[in-house]
């Protein structure tokens, strides 16, 4: 970053620009993004350290916790809540996994469904082709995950040979591509409802 102490700025082009031919603008966006770049960057250190802090104290609850009822943690999903004792401090965690689907089996499964709309369907499960439609439906040149395992859960109410072989394909298709743990601390509000302390920056 440059100051009026530096003779010659360069720009992006990397051309030398005297500081004299610059003006008042340009030096007010060089000193304020030079304060926000310092300030952003102590800020996420900051975050960092308050993060793992937050991992290393809520690890400490919960092995006490497992300890006290004797419960193996190898053996739960890693989604624990717990409380200060007067209840005014809630403390949340919250595993999720990254789930992928496989495209080839994925199409296979939308192709069988597809072909279960032209049978006679239509007139036993009438929500069925705005259900298949919707989760198939590409956002952003993307299937929504979420809504094709969504389908999943209409298993016992669609018997159709076709629709189960489509479900087959789609459970198959799944893959955990990892997990991430999200926090959440909140504080007692006077109506009994508890705000969640905001953490995010976009928010």
């Amino acid at each position: 970053m440059y100051t009026s102490k530096d003779k010659t700025w360069k720009d992006a082009k990397g051309v030398e620009v005297p500081y004299t031919r610059t003006d008042a603008l340009e030096r007010l966006r060089e000193k304020n993004a030079a304060i926000l770049h310092r300030e952003a960057l102590d800020l996420e250190k900051r975050i960092a350290a308050f993060k793992l802090r937050t991992l290393e104290l809520h690890r400490e609850v919960v092995e006490a916790n497992a300890k006290k009822h004797n419960v193996d943690l190898s053996k739960t999903k890693g989604n624990h809540t717990w409380f200060d004792f007067a209840r005014t401090v809630r403390v949340e965690a919250d595993m999720q996994e990254k789930v992928q689907l496989d495209d080839i089996k994925v199409s296979a499964a939308h192709e069988k469904l597809m072909a279960l709309l032209k049978d006679t369907v239509k007139s036993e499960v009438e929500f069925l082709p705005e259900l298949i439609n919707s989760a198939f439906e590409n956002t952003k040149g993307q299937l929504d995950t979420r809504k094709v395992l969504s389908l999943l859960g209409y298993r016992r109410k669609v018997k159709h040979t076709l629709f189960q072989e489509a479900m087959d394909l789609i459970e198959g298709s799944i893959n955990v591509a990892g997990t991430k743990q999200y926090f959440r601390i909140s504080e007692l509000m006077p109506d009994g409802s508890y705000r969640n302390i905001n953490l995010n920056f976009s928010k």
